[in-house]
């Protein structure tokens, strides 16, 4: 069976505001498509690189390996700011008769979405509710083993003593904070 494919054509990462005390980065992923988790999975990837969580290897290997065990950031964090129609405009946007034309937002456009955000989004994003379940995750992700293959279940490192893979799964893991990504 082959697995679904799909091309990230960019990836950037700038600074973003702090909020509560959080530090936030915005991510910016371009690609003709994605897969449910994907954006969750590959925020998550970038967190824990820059947080010397995962190995250079191992973040080599979730960009080119068919299963990489890999944790769903919350989307309690996450925002879609924006979605560009690139073959549509290509196609269509050059024709006048067509109901909308190329479908880009202009500057002015950009600006009202920038300006709501900054008052609506992200207080909501850096709300208390939003804040502790990220630092919950991020307590999640310190324990995360990055080292598991696509085909066992993954989740947290087994402390001595605890249950080991195949056993009791531990509770962030059973509540779907990790699963495989298929490229």
């Amino acid at each position: 069976m082959k697995q679904a494919q799909r091309h990230i054509l960019e990836a950037k990462v700038a600074p973003a505001p702090s909020l509560r005390g959080l530090p936030y980065v915005a991510l910016r992923f371009k690609g003709s498509s994605f897969l449910i988790h994907q954006i969750r999975k590959m925020a998550a990837v970038t967190i824990a690189r820059a947080g010397g969580l995962l190995t250079e290897e191992r973040f080599r290997e979730s960009l080119t390996v068919a299963k990489v065990n890999l944790p769903i950031a919350p989307p309690s964090g996450l925002m879609l700011r924006g979605v560009q129609f690139g073959h549509y405009d290509k196609t269509f946007g050059a024709d006048k008769t067509a109901a909308r034309g190329v479908m880009a937002l202009t500057e002015a456009e950009e600006a009202v979405r920038d300006a709501f955000c900054a008052k609506r989004v992200l207080p909501v994003v850096g709300s208390e509710e939003n804040a502790t379940a990220l630092r919950s995750w991020l307590e999640f992700l310190q324990t995360y083993d990055f080292l598991r293959d696509g085909n066992e279940q993954g989740g947290p490192r087994p402390k001595p003593g605890e249950a080991k893979a195949g056993e009791a799964a531990p509770a962030a893991a059973a509540a779907g904070q990790a699963a495989p990504l298929h490229n």
